[in-house]
């Protein structure tokens, strides 16, 4: 999911839903990454962005190896990084804690604010928007 945010005059933030990409089941792996690489290009095709934030995994206090899952997670990640790279000169990858801390703030209370500005589904997608509106504002 993509979300792009930006802070009217009065100081509230308006934000825009760019890509929801649902992949479809039975498509393979290769085939799942290509088309939400070329969904976020066409996403990202006509907007103006000055600071894109990636939004990553939250690391777990207890080490416990990469899953099907993360790897998965981490394949998408690359593919979306790569798209997003050739479109926006500064690109980033946080996970909640770092989002927090370019919010000059902690993870839990930026999750709160996301849910109230972008709400609950738009979480994650929303966490990273405001760290990219502010290290833009910085």
């Amino acid at each position: 999911m993509i979300v792009v945010a930006a802070r009217k005059k009065d100081g509230a933030i308006e934000h825009q839903v760019v890509l929801k990409h649902i992949t479809d089941p039975g498509e393979d792996a290769a085939k799942k990454l290509m088309s939400v690489g070329a969904d976020v290009e066409t996403a990202l095709r006509n907007e103006h962005v000055d600071v894109a934030i990636v939004r990553s995994r939250d690391r777990s206090p207890v080490p416990r190896g990469v899953t099907n899952e993360d790897e998965t997670r981490y394949h998408a990640q690359g593919v979306v990084l790569g798209v997003v790279r050739r479109k926006v000169d500064r690109v980033e990858v946080r996970n909640g804690k770092e989002i927090g801390s370019a919010c000059h703030s902690d993870k839990p209370t930026i999750e709160a604010e996301t849910v109230n500005v972008f709400g609950k589904e738009l979480k994650d997608a929303g966490m990273a928007a405001l760290a990219a509106l502010a290290i833009a504002e910085a």
